[in-house]
């Protein structure tokens, strides 16, 4: 029989995190049903997500808990967004690490 030649191309070369990562940030908000955490200006709790790949499962963890979540792309910058929230989760993701220059920078 004949084979088709498939061209194979190595994944560790290419940035999946960013073909993977949210595009824009999102504010997610815990169901109405949880008793929302609260910071001690009364506000609800916040931590920001850094997403490199990060699973559903992930947020819904935060958000049972009663906590916004605040998802951002892998290359955000989280310095200038530090008034934005109170803790900081930074997700697992494909691909080699070295490729996420930007994120370890930020």
């Amino acid at each position: 029989p004949k084979y088709e030649t498939i061209e194979w191309s190595n994944p560790n070369e290419k940035n999946l995190v960013a073909e993977v990562s949210i595009k824009t940030p999102k504010l997610y908000k815990p169901p109405a049903s949880v008793t929302l955490k609260k910071h001690s200006s009364g506000r609800t709790i916040r931590v920001l997500c850094v997403d490199v790949g990060m699973k559903c499962n992930q947020l819904r963890c935060f958000l049972k808990r009663g906590v916004e979540v605040l998802v951002c792309p892998w290359d955000h910058d989280i310095v200038a967004a530090a008034d934005q929230y109170d803790g900081l989760f930074i997700s697992n993701g494909p691909g080699d690490p070295a490729m996420l220059d930007v994120t370890i920078k930020n």
